[in-house]
């Protein structure tokens, strides 16, 4: 039985729905110290992770909370002032209650945990997100992509949105589910073929034992990024 665990490459916070659009940020952050406090006095303790995961994050939430109660929330790699506001204050009264060096000693032994096989490691392209990119667009046969006149070319910046549905199998190998916001058959599958030939990830775990990892893999095009990149 196939066993996945779901990450977007990059995710916008859900945490606090209501307000990450306000432009008041002294509200925002306000708002966000009373979440906590209000979090606290129910005894609800919550640490929150932002940007992209580390390969130990999810090791570190699952310490945090066996050995403390302390939930975790990982909130993607777009940071709004209430939720920061509301990290920063509970960050303090978590330190205060359960001692300064909590956090630190959580994430070293997350990361220990995962050296030796017994952590939930994420699945990561070593390389990084800008190596990543560079693959993938510098391998493109750019002439084979239709984006100009697309209804999702954004007007501002002119640049065409999609989205790639992945997962990493359990030899790190990348597999495209699916591509979304690309109608062209040849388009689809240009980007199909160029993501399926990205170098292996590290493989991600569970409990100790390799499992496959989703992504949603979000992509851009544009005549600036063709320029960039295209080697023809």
């Amino acid at each position: 039985m196939k066993i996945f665990i779901y990450l977007s490459i990059c995710i916008s916070s859900f945490f606090f729905p209501k307000t990450v659009f306000s432009q008041n940020n002294d509200l925002e952050c306000q708002q966000g110290i009373d979440s906590a406090k209000v979090h606290i006095e129910k005894g609800n303790y919550t640490y929150l992770v932002f940007g992209l995961n580390s390969s130990n994050s999810y090791t570190f939430g699952r310490l945090l909370y066996k050995d403390y109660g302390i939930n975790v929330a990982y909130m993607g790699c777009i940071v709004y002032q209430e939720p920061e506001c509301y990290s920063n204050y509970m960050k303090e009264k978590i330190k205060e209650k359960f001692g300064s060096t909590i956090i630190e000693k959580t994430w070293q032994k997350a990361k220990y945990m995962d050296s030796v096989g017994l952590g939930d490691r994420n699945s990561v392209f070593e390389e990084g997100n800008e190596k990543m990119n560079e693959f993938i667009y510098s391998n493109l046969k750019w002439y084979k992509l239709d984006f100009y006149e697309s209804k999702y070319q954004n007007k501002e910046d002119k640049k065409y949105r999609a989205f790639a549905q992945i997962h990493i199998d359990t030899l790190g190998n990348v597999k495209v589910d699916s591509i979304v916001r690309i109608h062209s058959l040849e388009f689809r599958q240009e980007v199909k073929r160029v993501i399926e030939i990205l170098p292996k990830w590290t493989t991600a775990t569970k409990n100790g034992k390799i499992i496959e990892q989703k992504f949603s893999l979000a992509l851009s095009f544009s005549e600036e990024i063709r320029k960039k990149y295209n080697k023809e």
